[in-house]
């Protein structure tokens, strides 16, 4: 990867996704029921504003020529594969398979 300039940079895979989707598309990939109700931000009671869209932008990332992270469901299923063959960090375990 280049050497981007100084900065802050988001890192994230790419894609949309809210959290709701992102939890039901793991429930998935797992075959497990997705136990969790979904709950508006304005809902929580948070002690700060969250605000209606919260996308990071990869702008500078790709600027900087260094935008290589994949769409999040190809993240998402390679790191259910990682998990699931024992791959990765092995301080943190292993998913069961189904």
């Amino acid at each position: 990867m280049r050497r981007a300039p100084p900065g802050i940079y988001h890192v994230s895979c790419k894609g949309e996704a809210t959290w709701a989707a992102f939890a039901h598309a793991a429930a998935a990939r797992l075959g497990a029921p997705a136990r969790f109700a979904e709950v508006a931000s304005a809902d929580l009671a948070a002690p700060a504003a969250r605000p209606a869209d919260c996308r990071f932008d990869h702008g500078a990332l790709a600027r900087a020529g260094c935008d290589a992270m994949p769409q999040w469901r190809v993240g998402l299923d390679g790191f259910v594969a990682e998990r699931r063959g024992g791959g990765g960090d092995p301080g943190r375990g292993t998913l069961p398979t189904r």
